[in-house]
């Protein structure tokens, strides 16, 4: 009964602490594969000269080997405390290579910056132009609005003076027909 439920219980309270250490443990094995990754495509990269391919590549492969040997399923911090000390061992070998790396990243970050500005700024006068064509039209509507207010006065005044000659012609006519009897 109650027990069986409070087994079962605390056993999945139990995976899903085993999946989320595993998940975790994946992730960082997946970091340092990708940094060893990167690194070999480095070897042919924009700043391939300034690595010592011989150094470079036997890091690497040692990387490889433990990843596939002691690595094997150990914790995520026995991948971190490997990667940092390959990251260390590489910025150890090639210290150029990385210096250059983070000068072109710079670069880079600037050149992301000043097109973010930029499309910033277009945006702005984006903004801008709608907003005044916005202005202009809403401009142009009060002055249509105005002069249709303007005609419709005017036909009003001459619907009035139309309607005031004609109560005096029929006045007129009133008092000529009275002064002919």
């Amino acid at each position: 009964g109650e027990a069986a439920i409070e087994h079962t219980i605390a056993r999945e309270g139990a995976m899903r602490a085993t999946d989320a250490v595993q998940r975790e443990a994946q992730e960082a094995r997946n970091r340092l594969e990708e940094w060893v990754y990167g690194m070999r495509s480095a070897l042919d990269g924009r700043s391939a000269a300034l690595l010592d391919r011989g150094v470079t590549e036997k890091l690497l492969d040692g990387v490889e080997e433990w990843l596939w040997g002691e690595g094997e399923g150990i914790e995520a911090q026995g991948y971190r405390a490997k990667m940092e000390e390959s990251v260390g061992a590489m910025r150890e070998a090639c210290p150029k290579y990385f210096e250059e790396e983070e000068r072109l990243k710079g670069e880079e970050e600037k050149r992301e910056r000043l097109a973010e500005a930029a499309r910033w700024r277009e945006k702005r006068e984006q903004e801008d132009r709608e907003e005044k064509d916005a202005r202009r039209k809403q401009e142009e509507a009060r002055r249509v609005l105005e002069g249709q207010r303007r005609e419709e006065e005017r036909r009003e005044v001459a619907a009035r003076k139309a309607r005031i000659e004609a109560a005096e012609r029929e006045e007129r006519e009133r008092e000529e027909e009275g002064g002919l009897r």
